[in-house]
């Protein structure tokens, strides 16, 4: 049985986009470590959090599956997806480990999905400091501070991340308590951003772009470095703007960016979700996935309090 995502379909990079960010996610809710991503038992390790992995994405509906940018994936789009669909009639929790087991441990030989668990181990070792792989945005980086200019735009954009990192820590103590983030809490490592582009997004609501905190303005025209970043920020504007969501609405999508596994979203606000609140908060933990690789953001991330 073939289950190979590697194909030439336009669906291709929303599958594998939304395969990584769930392994990622997953990886941090349970404080899995760099460290045991290199260690000895790092292909259980692996195998575990891939199988896990695979549980979330299965129960995106009741038919087919959503990627993170919504767009609806059929049951029949190849075999993987087939054999996931085959496993939401399983009643039985051991019987489904094993039946989710069994579809890990194939992937997991497929080269096409081994790309994509490369990238997650290289997203820990960025994090970590690591610089056996560096990414696009950290080449880029590199290349570009060697000009004054853009030295000075890296740490207008810093700044802007950094500063309203703290504000949003400061506002939003009862979804992310401070102690959380003195402990660096894995949740707490794309909460936080998550916050933080929440509020970026809606302080450009008024430009042409996103607007920094000392007025500079990036648009798709002008921006010079961390593209692809930007620009995932500028859809998530359209989109947000799109929507004139209400004030239980933002709440409800920070509750859900953040996923503290201590705090149960209210009901009133639960009721309110729907296929549009998880595409914008799927963009926004995208991006805060993003953000948490760039410019120090762990070594500045206790700082945040």
């Amino acid at each position: 049985m073939d289950y190979n995502i590697d194909n030439n379909t336009a669906m291709v990079n929303d599958i594998r986009e939304t395969f990584y960010n769930t392994i990622v996610c997953v990886a941090l809710e349970n404080g899995i470590s760099a460290d045991e991503l290199n260690g000895i038992n790092r292909l259980q390790i692996l195998m575990n959090v891939v199988s896990a992995s695979l549980k979330r994405i299965r129960i995106t509906s009741s038919s087919g599956f959503y990627t993170l940018r919504g767009t609806k994936v059929p049951a029949c789009f190849n075999e993987l997806f087939m054999a996931l669909e085959n496993t939401k009639t399983i009643i039985s929790a051991d019987i489904l480990s094993r039946a989710i087991q069994t579809i890990a441990t194939k992937i997991m030989g497929d080269q096409a999905f081994l790309a994509i668990i490369h990238s997650v181990i290289n997203f820990y070792r960025e994090m970590n400091g690591s610089v056996a792989e560096l990414s696009s945005h950290n080449h880029e980086f590199k290349k570009y501070i060697k000009n004054p200019n853009g030295n000075k735009l890296i740490e207008s954009i810093r700044e802007t991340f950094y500063n309203t990192m703290i504000s949003a820590a400061n506002m939003n103590s009862n979804i992310i308590p401070q102690d959380d983030i003195i402990n660096f809490e894995p949740y707490a490592i794309i909460g936080m951003p998550a916050l933080s582009i929440i509020y970026n997004v809606y302080y450009s609501f008024d430009v042409d772009g996103v607007k920094l905190l000392d007025g500079n303005v990036i648009s798709a025209k002008n921006c010079p470095i961390y593209k692809e970043l930007f620009a995932k920020m500028f859809e998530l504007k359209k989109l947000m703007k799109s929507q004139v969501l209400d004030t239980n609405q933002i709440l409800l999508i920070k509750y859900k960016c953040v996923n503290n596994p201590s705090i149960d979203v209210p009901n009133n606000l639960k009721k309110l979700e729907n296929h549009h609140i998880n595409k914008i908060t799927s963009n926004i933990i995208d991006i805060a996935l993003d953000v948490s690789k760039l410019f120090g953001f762990r070594e500045n991330f206790g700082k945040i309090i």
